[in-house]
């Protein structure tokens, strides 16, 4: 079941807006569009008047301080903004969900996104921030190299001075989806990515120009269900390879990357994660996209789709 909140032209009209910021800590903060911290203790929201005929949207790009990015996501003062509410109603960046007929919902979007078509984020795997390059020296549970994890480690090879945990799925709090989004959002488990794939049909597909991959349900009584996967990459964004000749088409790999919260197998320094791959153009050309269950290093950049029971 759908719940997609529209942007709606509005009439006149006095607003109270409150925005909540994702904090490692899970903290709310509030913050006004002009920028400064509201006080807490003092009201936690900030008014502001809504010309006849103005959208939502067109309204949050004419704020001082509010920037509206490419993927439909809101900051201020670069700070993600995760939910703006309205007279006392969430709004605007409410999330959604497709039920298939598997064993969890699928979110209709990316982790940083506010429409399907649009990449988001991309993140290392149990990190909450998103990142620009993949930098093993900045991962958050190593110390620069991949024998020195200190957190999710079933390998003392591996472990930072011998260290292990033998932790295999992420905690909530090293959980980008459940962080950003809250409530029973969470990132799918390797289980639940298989699941996915065994039972639903992938196709290439495209929203507004973006190339990508529909993924539809083969569930008795769920089969008119689908969800779209961006082929967004990460550190395998939009490769284009070489041809020997120059007269032939070249060949471009449409790839899409995405976490779950899993460990792979018994690597400490690889987790699981959905893998969309296809080829277009010239002989070697896919007729269908190849769809995996792998492996990737932890720091790499790749996107999150969450679920929710």
């Amino acid at each position: 079941m759908r719940n997609r909140v529209l942007l709606l032209a509005l009439s006149s009209l006095m607003m109270l807006l409150c925005i909540t910021t994702s904090a490692q800590e899970n903290k709310e903060e509030y913050l006004d569009f002009s920028g400064s911290n509201i006080d807490p203790s003092r009201l936690n929201q900030a008014a502001f008047k809504l010309p006849e005929g103005l959208t939502i949207e067109e309204f949050v790009r004419s704020v001082p301080g509010v920037e509206m990015l490419e993927d439909g996501s809101i900051t201020v003062n670069g700070k993600v903004v995760q939910q703006l509410i309205i007279n006392g109603k969430p709004t605007f960046l409410e999330h959604e969900y497709v039920d298939l007929g598997l064993s969890v919902k699928w979110a209709t979007c990316n982790v940083g996104a506010a429409y399907p078509e649009k990449a988001g984020g991309f993140f290392a795997w149990g990190e909450t921030e998103p990142i620009t390059e993949r930098n093993i020296n900045n991962y958050k549970f190593c110390k620069g190299n991949q024998h020195s994890f200190t957190k999710y480690c079933t390998d003392d090879k591996l472990g930072d001075q011998g260290f292990t945990d033998n932790k295999t799925t992420l905690d909530l709090e090293d959980d980008v989806a459940n962080v950003m989004w809250g409530g029973g959002w969470r990132m799918p488990t390797a289980d639940e990515c298989q699941e996915l794939i065994d039972n639903c049909t992938c196709t290439m597909d495209s929203i507004n120009g973006v190339k990508g991959f529909r993924v539809t349900s083969n569930v008795p009584g769920y089969t008119d269900r689908s969800i779209f996967f961006p082929a967004a990459g990460g550190d395998g964004l939009l490769i284009v390879g070489n041809v020997s000749d120059d007269s032939k088409p070249r060949i471009t790999h449409y790839i899409g990357l995405y976490w779950s919260s899993s460990l792979y197998n018994d690597r400490s320094d690889v987790a699981n994660g959905i893998s969309f791959d296809i080829s277009v153009g010239g002989r070697h050309s896919s007729k269908k996209p190849m769809v995996l269950l792998g492996g990737c290093y932890r720091m790499n950049r790749h996107s999150v789709r969450p679920v929710c029971p």
